[in-house]
């Protein structure tokens, strides 16, 4: 998109003139529509196992959004949730999550696990993170979540009454 300032309110034959002089060449396209999702359809998919809810919610405790009051071990749980299905950006914000100690004391072994996994799934943004903590850890722990990383195995969670 293209932006323009002018220095006066154009007349609608300026604006008609620039339209026509500039139209694109094939036809404009409605965008797709933006859904709003509430925190009460956000709770019900999280509860329901959906991991992207997790994630979403998760988010909305650990910043105190949408009404909700800042609340790090919520986050936590729903993150976790999301991380043993195999969701990469809960992995990832686990990693940050403990490296930067929001429950209390940082753990850096534990952030190391989860960034770890999340960037060998194939998220390269936790690859920052598990360089800065490759650097903090001694090489027993770094064995430690390389076993948790080729053990991991993604586990989806069954919807509430389903009984699989």
């Amino acid at each position: 998109d293209d932006i323009r300032v002018y220095d006066r309110a154009l007349t609608a034959e300026e604006v008609k003139a620039l339209f026509l002089k500039e139209k694109p060449a094939g036809r404009l396209q409605a965008g797709k529509e933006i859904k709003v999702t509430t925190v009460a359809e956000l709770r019900a998919k999280a509860q329901a196992g959906d991991p992207k809810a997790q994630v979403s919610l998760g988010l909305k405790f650990i910043n105190g959004a949408d009404g909700l009051k800042k609340n790090p071990q919520a986050t936590e749980k729903l993150w976790l949730r999301a991380a043993k299905q195999g969701d990469t950006t809960a992995q990832s914000n686990l990693g940050i999550f403990y490296s930067r100690g929001f429950l209390g004391e940082k753990d850096p072994a534990k952030a190391y696990q989860w960034a770890k996994l999340s960037l060998t799934r194939g998220n390269q943004r936790a690859k920052q993170l598990v360089e800065q903590l490759e650097k903090e850890l001694n090489p027993q722990q770094i064995a430690e979540a390389d076993a948790f990383v080729k053990a991991f195995k993604p586990v989806r969670e069954a919807p509430p009454g389903n009984k699989e």
